[in-house]
């Protein structure tokens, strides 16, 4: 990850804890080694949920209450820094149901729930559920695989390759831009076929070269192709845009883990 995102492990200003310690026990160290080091931190980052929770049933509402309390007092540190806490949604959680597992009192608890869906190699982050201030469009992340030269095993051979995020803000890999691109293609097909992408970008309020690239990957699927008086829709398009009205999924089975802000 250092080497890909061109970050100096040794001068970042990342500071960890290493190990699963009791937070509760912790407080006063956490906030001595803050001021000791004069950190003004702007994101705390709770790797997981279920790791760091110190009951003993995480369906009991009150602990569950009292542990998104004991991460809110965390907001507390110099800085007034935002506690991010990475959580697991229920086994099997459906796309609109990636809530963090547990008793409701956690999700009561904390500011907001931001979920990540997986659609093959593109991840899409957004506010499910609860979420206390302005709404906010899906960002969108590509999935890249990446290895370290250093990283090596104990034999000497490359470690497995491991994942890294990178935004994607264009609108060429965003399944959104996709659909509504040829769902605005299909619509009202049988009376006007063919649209140009001028066409195209003033339906939907894009600019011509964003529609532009999205219209050859979709042309590289093989969704739509591109006649002499502007786009039209395939047969695989049209079976695309059935599948899409009827909610089925034609790619890579989506996945996803919720995440928590205390």
């Amino acid at each position: 990850m250092t080497q890909e995102m061109g970050i100096d492990p040794d001068t970042m200003d990342v500071h960890f804890i290493n190990g699963v310690v009791k937070i509760s026990e912790n407080v006063a160290n956490i906030e001595a080694e803050v001021a000791a080091k004069k950190l003004q931190p702007t994101l705390v980052i709770v790797d997981t949920v279920a790791a760091y929770f110190e009951g003993d049933d995480d369906n009991d509402n009150v602990q569950m209450g009292n542990y998104a309390r004991l991460l809110r007092s965390m907001t507390n540190l110099p800085g007034g820094p935002c506690v991010l806490a990475l959580a697991h949604p229920t086994k099997r959680a459906a796309d609109d149901d990636l809530i963090p597992k547990g008793g409701g009192a956690f999700l009561n608890e904390v500011d907001g729930n931001v979920a990540l869906r997986r659609n093959g190699q593109v991840i899409a982050f957004e506010a499910l559920g609860k979420f206390r201030g302005p709404s906010f469009e899906p960002v969108h992340f590509e999935l890249v695989t990446v290895q370290h030269p250093k990283l090596r095993d104990t034999k000497g051979a490359p470690s497995r390759p491991s994942l890294r995020c990178r935004s994607r803000i264009s609108a060429l890999w965003s399944v959104s831009g996709r659909t509504s691109v040829t769902r605005t293609l299909a619509a009202r097909y049988r009376s006007a076929p063919r649209k140009s992408r001028r066409d195209v970008a003033k339906l939907l309020g894009m600019s011509d070269s964003r529609v532009y690239r999205i219209a050859r990957k979709l042309e590289q699927q093989k969704l739509i192709r591109a006649e002499r008086n502007g786009w039209t829709l395939t047969g695989a398009g049209e079976r695309e845009l059935n599948a899409m009205d009827y909610g089925r999924d034609t790619g890579t089975p989506n996945a996803g883990s919720a995440l928590g802000l205390a």
